[in-house]
């Protein structure tokens, strides 16, 4: 077998001071390549981020424009930038690695890490010991990481109970990721068949997939569902993922896809003294990303048909390139891959059990139970997706450098 010989590696091999070098010119060159107004807007030192708020002291309109490097530096972490102005600046390597290309910018915040397949998703992966969840930060960087890449974790052996040393328990559970997002059912609520019931929630019948609260102009990021009893026939959890769907109808009918992106979509509730209303596509694409493929990354799916409302646009005519007929065809492809048990997670939750996903990614479902049989409780709150990350990013840092 014929052998390649590396370009770099000889460079790299020859001497400490060579394989240093080596590595300089190509930082500089990277950092020689970033826009001069960009390098200089980005600047941390101490006049233009206070070091107590960590705030940015200046806009970027304030910069000269013609702002260009008058001289550089290297030292042993990094680059002194002298500018024109005579201002001094200095930038690190892992900056200057970061900032060399989009794809370096997204992993760094984590961002395009969710294409977890959940034909091969390991079982181990999701579904974790509440205990340790609770008290130890790696098992909590876990369901984390699992969240992020596939949209959904369990908690196991927790407490079959409301409360938990005085605290509502799905409250403390969602805690450990960040604040609380209170909305119209309160803090935390249950879900559990009742009289009169304003929320198809509340009922025994079958609940088909859907999101949560897509009527708020910023729904929920996280929802979480703890188990407290569930003992009656029936009542089987299901799951499906969204992305998945979305993708499938982008390999077989690209235009499809392209309608789903741009469709008008209308949820609302109009009920028990509250008037939700939002308008949205099915399906929001991250315009700054470029996922394993090369195209842009799925960032969210808008679909919940419990709540959704008459549509209000593309309604009047066939040949508009987005009209209802085409919206149709593609909803129907989605709608077959979800509704494909081979495409479903399905489970019947354990009292004690928890579930956390995605609400806007891992589509939720309950079959119709017999409430002669026994009793169906779980409580649930939501958190934003903003804290999601927050904590996410924090603890991935904070455990790298303890290693």
């Amino acid at each position: 077998m014929k052998r390649f010989r590396s370009r770099i590696l000889p460079r790299l091999t020859q001497s400490p001071l060579t394989a240093r070098r080596y590595v300089s010119s190509i930082l500089e060159r990277r950092l020689r390549q970033l826009d001069p107004l960009f390098l200089r807007d980005a600047c941390n030192c101490h006049e233009c981020v206070m070091p107590d708020t960590k705030q940015k002291t200046f806009s970027t309109a304030e910069l000269p424009e013609n702002t260009r490097i008058q001289s550089l530096h290297a030292e042993e972490d990094g680059y002194n930038v002298t500018w024109n102005s005579g201002h001094v600046s200095k930038y690190s390597f892992s900056f200057i690695n970061r900032y060399s290309s989009l794809r370096s910018i997204r992993e760094s915040r984590l961002l395009d890490s969710n294409d977890g397949d959940w034909a091969t998703m390991p079982q181990e992966s999701i579904s974790l010991s509440f205990n340790d969840y609770m008290s130890n930060d790696e098992t909590l960087l876990q369901a984390l990481t699992s969240l992020n890449k596939y949209g959904l974790v369990f908690l196991t052996d927790g407490p079959a109970q409301e409360k938990l040393n005085g605290d509502i328990a799905v409250e403390a559970i969602a805690r450990r990721v960040g604040y609380i997002k209170e909305t119209f059912y309160g803090r935390s609520w249950d879900v559990r068949s009742v009289p009169d019931a304003r929320n198809i929630a509340y009922t025994n019948v079958y609940l088909p997939l859907h999101m949560d609260l897509l009527y708020y102009e910023s729904p929920p990021g996280l929802q979480y569902l703890h188990c407290i009893a569930n003992d009656a026939t029936g009542g089987e959890s299901l799951f499906a993922d969204s992305f998945a769907a979305a993708k499938h109808v982008r390999s077989v009918d690209p235009e499809g896809y392209k309608v789903l992106c741009n469709f008008p979509v209308t949820f609302h509730y109009v009920n028990d003294g509250h008037h939700y209303h939002c308008t949205r596509p099915f399906i929001v694409e991250d315009p700054y990303g470029v996922d394993k493929d090369g195209l842009p990354p799925i960032k969210h799916i808008n679909y919940s048909p419990p709540f959704q409302g008459p549509f209000e646009y593309n309604i009047n005519s066939s040949s508009d390139p987005l009209n209802i007929k085409k919206f149709h065809n593609a909803l129907r492809l989605f709608e077959e891959y979800i509704n494909d048990p081979a495409n479903q997670l399905e489970r019947k939750m354990s009292a004690g059990e928890t579930v956390i996903f995605f609400n806007r990614r891992s589509l939720h479902a309950r079959r119709l139970f017999d409430l002669k049989t026994g009793s169906r409780w779980l409580k649930g709150t939501y958190s934003d997706i903003d804290t999601f990350y927050s904590k996410f990013r924090v603890l991935s840092t904070e455990l790298k450098k303890q290693k």
